[in-house]
């Protein structure tokens, strides 16, 4: 069968030979499949492919609420053992109206230890970078021998204040009896009030 394009009429596609019908329809309806899929099929494949990335995302995030919120329990029982800790911390830092008595303590145990107190000058207090609490330097110079000055260290360790050490120097005042001049800074740290 020969087929000659000019003979086919627009205006008379009833006309056309079989073979050429079922070729031109074909082509119609792969342009129709082609149109649609670029006007519409591909618009929503993108859509799809934008809600599936949000999904991934959004279940991404889900995983992560989901971890902080099984820990949440867990980090509640560690905030009430921290404030227990740090409650029995502010115990062992002195008020402002129990720094006149532990001046006094600290002169007390070093006098008791048997160390001589040649300058005991109590400065004033400053406050820690934090705001949380404030510290009193005590500028000391004691004589005495070195295990008197180690008992003295050792019963302001065990005072129910904490007061540190720093700075501590020794220089021999007299060989013959074992004599130190002990230099040190003793801190004394207190809690600041909220107001």
């Amino acid at each position: 069968m020969d087929i000659n394009v000019s003979d086919l009429n627009v205006n008379n596609i009833g006309n056309w030979p079989i073979p050429v019908k079922a070729i031109t329809i074909v082509i119609l309806c792969l342009v129709t499949l082609g149109l649609g899929y670029w006007y519409d099929t591909k618009i929503q494949l993108e859509r799809l492919d934008k809600a599936q990335n949000k999904e991934e995302q959004l279940f991404n995030q889900y995983q992560k609420e989901q971890k902080k919120a099984n820990s949440l329990p867990a980090l509640i029982e560690q905030l009430k053992r921290i404030k227990t800790s740090f409650a029995v911390l502010l115990k062992s830092l002195p008020s402002k109206n129990e720094m006149d008595q532990l001046l006094q303590d600290i002169s007390q145990t070093a006098l008791a230890s048997g160390l001589q107190i040649e300058v005991f000058n109590p400065q004033g207090e400053r406050q820690s970078g934090d705001g949380v609490y404030r510290e009193k330097p005590i500028t000391l110079i004691l004589t005495g021998n070195y295990h008197d000055f180690g008992k003295f260290v050792t019963d302001v360790s065990l005072m129910e204040r904490i007061v540190t050490q720093h700075n501590v120097s020794f220089k021999v005042k007299n060989k013959l009896d074992s004599l130190l001049t002990i230099t040190t800074t003793a801190k004394i740290y207190r809690y600041v009030e909220e107001k």
